[in-house]
């Protein structure tokens, strides 16, 4: 069965035919087989694009079928091989890199305040049960970090900070005494007191408030010494 191009390119070619009985026919034939090229141009292009989408519909519905599995085994196996290849450094590198793209530049502004192996101070909101037995959490890390730090966000800062714990760069520590003045000021801050206000009122039950502090992990630390050993690099 002759393609939908075919059919086309059969039509216009007898329109062009006809054409040259016609007073003028010189341009009119020239000017039909300049309308040709142009019908023929879209024409080809609908069809392409028609393809592509039969191309990913066929995609997905391997994907969902489970033939999609065959992509990610065929990762693990690559995965496999490079470790047995890498060396100390190539893993070191990958495992860097893994970290900094879940990073964002508020996150990376903390962990430099953090570098030089201060102490963060922070607060956890909780509400406890009457007998002590179960507590909820309600907001962790409150702090004056992204003050300190500079972020862009403030009021995600103890978002920042859970997710940076939970990637291994910080670590959480005792309370620290030094840092009685900045724990006052966080426990009065006006967010931290309308979210007080709020779960009383919800719960019923009066927030407890836990001092601790954060510091860069063993593994922030290198982290964050890999930006002087790749500026070296770079610089030489």
């Amino acid at each position: 069965m002759p393609s939908a191009v075919t059919v086309s390119r059969r039509l216009l070619h007898r329109v062009g035919r006809g054409l040259r009985h016609l007073p003028g026919a010189d341009r009119l034939e020239a000017r039909a087989r300049g309308v040709e090229r142009l019908v023929l141009r879209a024409l080809e292009l609908r069809l392409a694009r028609i393809r592509v989408d039969q191309a990913a519909l066929s995609d997905n519905s391997a994907s969902s079928s489970g033939h999609g599995a065959a992509g990610c085994g065929a990762r693990i196996e690559t995965l496999m091989a490079e470790s047995l290849d890498q060396r100390p450094e190539h893993a070191e590198r990958a495992l860097y890199d893994q970290l900094i793209s879940q990073i964002v530049p508020d996150e990376m502004r903390i962990v430099a305040a953090l570098s030089d192996g201060s102490r963060l101070a922070a607060c956890h909101v909780d509400v406890v049960s009457p007998l002590g037995g179960s507590r909820t959490r309600v907001l962790s890390h409150a702090s004056r970090a992204g003050t300190q730090a500079g972020v862009m966000l403030d009021e995600h800062t103890p978002y920042y900070l859970a997710h940076l714990e939970r990637l291994g760069l910080l670590e959480t520590g005792p309370e620290d005494s030094a840092h009685a003045e900045t724990y006052e000021l966080i426990e009065n801050d006006s967010a931290v007191r309308r979210l007080c206000t709020e779960v009383e009122s919800a719960s019923r039950r009066k927030p407890k408030l836990t001092r601790h502090t954060l510091r860069l992990s063993a593994l922030g630390h290198q982290l964050w010494a890999q930006r002087e050993e790749r500026g070296e690099g770079a610089a030489s």
